[in-house]
C-alpha cells in the first residue's frame, strides 16, 4: 500500500475514533439528524451510535497496516462490505431509539 493511502486512512480512523468517543460520552448533537424531541432514550443513543463509531474507526486505522498486495485481492471487497454493513447496521439500530 502506498504511504499516501495508509496515511489517510489512519487520519481519517482516529479522527472517527474521536468522533464516537465525544458521542459516546454525552453528545448526541454530533450525530446526523438527532432531534432531541424524537429520541426516546439519548443515554442509549449516544452509546450505541458512539460504540459503532469507534469500530468503524478502528477498522480504518487496521485497514492501513494492510500491505498494497493484498488490496488488489478480495481485501479490498471485504474492506468495503465491512464498513458499508457497520454503517447500515448503526442507521437501522439508531432508529430503535426514536
Amino acid at each position: 500500500m502506498s504511504l499516501v493511502l495508509a496515511v489517510v486512512l489512519w487520519i481519517s480512523g482516529f479522527a472517527t475514533i474521536g468522533l464516537g468517543l465525544l458521542i459516546r460520552d454525552g453528545h448526541p448533537e454530533l450525530i446526523s439528524g438527532y432531534d432531541p424531541e424524537t429520541v426516546s432514550d439519548p443515554e442509549g443513543l449516544t452509546a450505541f451510535v458512539g460504540r459503532w463509531t469507534v469500530v468503524l474507526g478502528i477498522v480504518l486505522v487496521a485497514s492501513g497496516f494492510v500491505p498494497e498486495a493484498r488490496w488488489e485481492g478480495p481485501f479490498a471487497a471485504v474492506f468495503v462490505g465491512l464498513t458499508l454493513a457497520i454503517s447500515v447496521w448503526m442507521l437501522v439500530g439508531a432508529r430503535r431509539y426514536a
